[in-house]
């Protein structure tokens, strides 16, 4: 089995439906499987991750529409064109499995449900809009930030009020919440975010447009599929998500991976490919035996159960493990913004669920902004409580 540790990606493009080209960089021999990613991410965010599988699969990472190697969302850009796009993909590359996360496996999940070209969808915390459980009452206000070209307050008015900060954020004043992100996320990284904020609203308004009562259209899904989420994540993006999908799609293998949050494809590959391994290996329904309510591999001896498993298995309990060989129990992530800062857990959602995207607040900031971070809270909280800050 090839490593593509030391492999230069190959990039090439296809063409799309409405003649827009679609970029993608492929890597390693084998099965193709395309990765295709969330909102605010290009697909250079997901290169580890294909680095990972690549001894496994032939890896086609897809940048998206709006993303540095494809054309630009037109006007009108839907869920239509997003499919369109996944299909000319599959078409360049003969891939038959896909993975998707966040608003990507959205993406997967529709696409998989209109036409069967894939044999096996992995799909991690998809953005799958359900009851308007997924907030989408700030769109318009990012909207009129954007065109005023205050782009870091609608960036901050995102994170606000998407419903998933931690509450030392969601009661901040706005100008605040700016101030705490402007410092938490810095030039290096804000930059290729910036670029993306107008595909941003695109990408959310689309996902509103699709919330429904049920995920019962998903039940024409014919490929195998499985369904990933993270302990970390909040339940109604992971756990109870999954949970939802996995009685409407026919042939649906699920697992809640410990120790993992929403941006584990970004920020620990080897997971996720240690998991994906594991499913592809496995029957069509054989999930890791995670126990959806506690996180925890399933069993009363824990090592004889890691004896048992195949080598993706192995892999994805052992990245899960904590020094002493144990599986890790998932954390909630509190709400004390400075309890986020010191486990540099991050607790930061993009939106309205279609990306969740969780940034990590202060990981590796400088001790300068941990204080500032920490300043701006504790005044916040004084003001509200009618006190000088």
């Amino acid at each position: 089995m090839t490593s593509g540790a030391e492999e230069a990606f190959r990039v090439a493009s296809a063409v799309s439906a409405d003649a827009t080209p679609i970029g993608y960089s492929s890597l390693g021999s084998g099965p193709g499987l395309i990765i295709v990613g969330g909102v605010l991410s290009s697909g250079e965010n997901y290169l580890r991750l294909a680095r990972a599988l690549a001894g496994d699969f032939e890896v086609h990472v897809m940048d998206r529409r709006g993303r540095p190697s494809s054309g630009p969302q037109r006007a009108g850009h839907s869920i239509d064109d997003e499919c369109a796009d996944l299909f000319a993909v599959a078409a360049a590359t003969d891939a038959t499995a896909v993975f998707g996360h966040s608003f990507g496996g959205l993406v997967v999940l529709e696409t998989a449900r209109r036409r069967p070209i894939f044999d096996q969808v992995f799909v991690y915390e998809p953005g799958v809009p359900i009851r308007g459980q997924l907030r989408s009452g700030w769109l318009d206000g990012y909207e009129q930030l954007l065109e005023q070209g205050d782009r870091r307050g609608a960036f901050a008015l995102m994170v606000k009020h998407a419903g998933f900060a931690p509450r030392p954020l969601s009661v901040m004043p706005l100008r605040y919440v700016r101030a705490v992100l402007r410092l938490a996320i810095r030039p290096r990284r804000w930059a290729p975010m910036d670029r993306l904020l107008e595909a941003n609203l695109v990408e959310h308004r689309i996902q509103a447009a699709l919330d429904a009562p049920s995920a019962q259209r998903f039940s024409s899904i014919t490929a195998r599929t499985v369904l990933l989420g993270g302990a970390k994540s909040p339940g109604m993006i992971s756990r109870d998500l999954v949970a939802e999908l996995a009685t409407v799609i026919p042939d649906a293998g699920t697992a809640i991976l410990p120790g993992l949050g929403h941006l584990a494809p970004e920020e620990q590959p080897a997971q996720i490919a240690a998991a994906v391994l594991a499913h592809r290996t496995r029957g069509s329904r054989a999930a890791l035996g995670v126990d959806l309510s506690a996180g925890r591999l399933v069993g009363d001896d824990d090592r004889r159960r890691r004896a048992d498993l195949g080598r993706g298995e192995r892999e994805l309990v052992e990245a899960a493990a904590d020094d002493d060989g144990d599986v890790v129990d998932p954390e909630d992530l509190g709400s004390d913004l400075s309890a986020v800062a010191v486990r540099g857990a991050g607790v930061l959602v993009d939106s309205n669920g279609v990306g969740h995207w969780f940034l990590s607040l202060v990981r590796r900031s400088a001790g300068r902004g941990l204080a500032a971070v920490g300043g701006v809270g504790r005044r916040a909280g004084r003001q509200r409580a009618g006190r000088p800050g």
